[in-house]
C-alpha cells in the first residue's frame, strides 16, 4: 500500500507515541468540527434568549444527520482499518467508495423540513412559540443544505484515519472553521441577516473543508472515495457491511439527539431562559469533553488496525494508555469547570438569570465527568472491533431511558435546581454498565486469541 505523507504505523512502534500522535491532531479536528456551532451561538448570544432558543430546538436536526452520517462514518473507518492491517487494499477502496454512496443518499432525509407548513409544525411540536419557530426556519434555510459537504468531510477523514494520517483532516477543519469564524460577524451584524447569516457562514465553511478533502484525497491518498463508473462491486453487500457496524452507532449518537429532544419538553415549561441555559451548559460540556472524543476518534482506527493484525496484546495496551489519558484529563478539566464556570460562559455573553442557571448545570454535571470519560473511550473498544451493539445500549440507557425520567423527577420533585443533577446520576450509571460490557468484550476477545 503506498503510504500518504502524514502515514502513522499503527501496528508497529511504542503504543503510547502512536496514540499521542495520532489522537493530537484528533483532538484538535474535534475541537474545530464544534466549533462550527460554537462560533455560531458565541454570535447568535448577541441576538437575544429568543434567538438561542432556536438554535436550542434546531440543535437535535442537526445532531440527528451528524450522528446518521458520522455513524456511517464510523463503520467505513472499522472496516477500511481492518481490511488494511489484513493488507486487502482492494476491499478497503471499495468500501471507502460504497460509503460515499451511501452517505450522500441519507443527507437527502431532513430536505422535507424546508417546505415551511412541515418545518413549522415540526418545531412547534418540540416546544417553540411562533416566534422561536420563525427564526428556526430562517436558521435550517441554509444549515440543511450544508449538510452533504459535512457527509463527505466526515466519509474523507475516516479515509484519512484508517491510513493513520490524522493531519489532513485536522488541516480541513482550521480552513473551514476559519472561513466561518470570518463570515459570522460579517453575515449577522454588518449584513444585518442575523440567525440565518450564522447558519450560511456554516454552509460556506463546510463547502470549503469539503473542497479541501477533495483536493488532498486526490493527490495524498492511494484510497478515493468518490464514486464512479462502473458502481463498486457488491454495492448492497457493502452497504450492509457498513450499515451492520455503523447504524449502532448511529441510533448511540442519535439516542442523545433524542435525549435533548425530551430534556427539551421538560424545560421549555420553565421558559426560554432555561432552555437557553441548557444550551450553553451543554455547549460548555461539549467542548470540556472534545479532547476525549479526539482520543476515541484516534483509538477506533488503532484497534481496528490490530484487530487485522491480530495483535490483541497491542490493542489492550492501547486501551489502558487511552483511559489513563482520559480520567486524568477530565477529573482535571472538571475542577477547573467547577470553580470558574463563568470565565467560560462569559464568551456567551448571557443574561444575570440564564448565567445562573447554566453555572448550576455544570457544576452539578462535573461530578459524572470521570464516568463520562470511561463510557467515551471505552466505546471506541466497540466501533473498532465492529461491536457497536454495545456502545448503544448503554448510550441508550443513559440518554433515553434514565436521563429524561430522572430530570424530570427531579425537577417536579424538588424545582428545576435539582434538574441539572441528572445528568451526572445518569453518567455513573451508563459508566458502570460500559465497563461491564467491555470487559464482557475483552474476555470473548481472549478467548478467540486463544483458540487460534
Amino acid at each position: 500500500m503506498n503510504r500518504t505523507k502524514n502515514f502513522i504505523s499503527m501496528g508497529e512502534g511504542p503504543v503510547g507515541s502512536v496514540l499521542l500522535r495520532l489522537a493530537l491532531p484528533a483532538v484538535a479536528t474535534m475541537l474545530l468540527h464544534n466549533l462550527f456551532h460554537l462560533v455560531d451561538t458565541v454570535f447568535v448570544s448577541r441576538l437575544g434568549g429568543i434567538a438561542l432558543a432556536a438554535m436550542s430546538l434546531t440543535f437535535p436536526v442537526i445532531f440527528v444527520m451528524f450522528a446518521l452520517l458520522n455513524g456511517m462514518a464510523v463503520g467505513c473507518t472499522a472496516l477500511m482499518s481492518r481490511f488494511l492491517g489484513e493488507n486487502a487494499f482492494d476491499e478497503a477502496q471499495e468500501t471507502a467508495r460504497s460509503g460515499c454512496i451511501l452517505l450522500l443518499l441519507l443527507c437527502l432525509l431532513p430536505l422535507p423540513l424546508l417546505y415551511a407548513p412541515w418545518g413549522e409544525r415540526f418545531f412547534a411540536f418540540l416546544g417553540g412559540n411562533p416566534s422561536v419557530v420563525a427564526l428556526c426556519r430562517e436558521y435550517m434555510l441554509w444549515l440543511l443544505p450544508s449538510i452533504p459537504f459535512m457527509a463527505f468531510t466526515l466519509l474523507g477523514e475516516s479515509a484519512f484515519r484508517s491510513q493513520g494520517n490524522t493531519m489532513i483532516p485536522l488541516y480541513s477543519m482550521i480552513l473551514g472553521n476559519g472561513i466561518n469564524m470570518l463570515l459570522d460577524p460579517f453575515f449577522i451584524f454588518t449584513l444585518q441577516m442575523g440567525i440565518r447569516g450564522a447558519a450560511l457562514a456554516t454552509f460556506t465553511g463546510r463547502l470549503c473543508a469539503a473542497l479541501f478533502i477533495l483536493h488532498r484525497l486526490h493527490r495524498e491518498s492511494p484510497l478515493g472515495i468518490l464514486p464512479g463508473l462502473p458502481l463498486p462491486s457488491k454495492l448492497l453487500s457493502r452497504w450492509g457491511a457498513i450499515i451492520r457496524i455503523g447504524f449502532p452507532a448511529s441510533l448511540t449518537q442519535g439516542s442523545i439527539a433524542l435525549g435533548i429532544i425530551l430534556m427539551n419538553r421538560i424545560l421549555s415549561g420553565y421558559g426560554p431562559n432555561a432552555l437557553a441555559a441548557w444550551l450553553l451548559g451543554n455547549r460548555v460540556e461539549g467542548l470540556a469533553f472534545l479532547p476525549i472524543m479526539g482520543i476515541r476518534n484516534a483509538l477506533t482506527p488503532f484497534i481496528g488496525y490490530n484487530l487485522g493484525l491480530c495483535r490483541e496484546d497491542r490493542l489492550r495496551e492501547g486501551l489502558r494508555w487511552a483511559l489513563k489519558g482520559a480520567l486524568a484529563l477530565m477529573i482535571s478539566v472538571g475542577v477547573l469547570l467547577y470553580i470558574f464556570p463563568e470565565v467560560i460562559l462569559a464568551i456567551f455573553a448571557p443574561s444575570p438569570e440564564v448565567e445562573r442557571m447554566a453555572v448550576a448545570s455544570i457544576r452539578a454535571s462535573v461530578f459524572g465527568y470521570p464516568f463520562a470519560a470511561m463510557e467515551i473511550t471505552l466505546m471506541a473498544l466497540f466501533e473498532g472491533t465492529g461491536r457497536t451493539l454495545f456502545s448503544m445500549t448503554s448510550q441508550i440507557f443513559r440518554a433515553l431511558l434514565l436521563r429524561p425520567p430522572l430530570g424530570w423527577l427531579l425537577a417536579t420533585s424538588f424545582g428545576l435546581g435539582a434538574f441539572w443533577w441528572c445528568q451526572p446520576l445518569s453518567s455513573v450509571a451508563s459508566g458502570t454498565l460500559t465497563f461491564f460490557l467491555a470487559f464482557l468484550l475483552l474476555r470473548t476477545l481472549s478467548r478467540r486469541e486463544h483458540s487460534i
